[in-house]
This record gives C-alpha cells, sequence and structure tokens, in this order.
C-alpha cells in the first residue's frame, strides 16, 4: 500500500516553502530561512549539551540568595 501524497517528506516541505511565500511575500526569503534552519537547531542543541555538561561538572554556579531586605524594598 502506498503513502498518500501529502504524508510524503517532499510535500511537506513544499507546503512550508509555499507557506512562507506567502507570509513573507517573497520567493527567495523563503528558500534562505530554510536554508538556515537546520543550523540553528543544530546550535541550539549542541549549547543544550554544553550547558548540561557544565552543570553536571560542577562549574555551574546557583544564583546567590540572601535573605537580607533588599535596599530597593520587596517587589
Amino acid at each position: 500500500m502506498e503513502a498518500p501524497a501529502a504524508d510524503l517528506p517532499g510535500h511537506r516541505l513544499e507546503l512550508m516553502y509555499v507557506v512562507l511565500t506567502w507570509v513573507f511575500a517573497s520567493w527567495s526569503l523563503p528558500l534562505i530561512i530554510m536554508a538556515i534552519t537546520p543550523f540553528s537547531l543544530i546550535g541550539a542543541l549542541l549549547s543544550w549539551l554544553e550547558h548540561g555538561r557544565e552543570r553536571w561538572a560542577g562549574r555551574y554556579a546557583p544564583p546567590v540568595t540572601t535573605n537580607e531586605e533588599s535596599p530597593h524594598g520587596s517587589r
């Protein structure tokens, strides 16, 4: 049994391109956005992994809290 045409990955990208073209009223800007998106996702994943590594290695210091009253009053 074949998958319906709407379930194929290529059609999803085409639909995404059509929607972005309509939103930005440009033919080239959606291509730029779609090309940059994987790089931003990879960067977000790497920074998330690095932050977790710092936290478990003990290099992360939580913010210091005190019970003293703030000179600006309570908020």
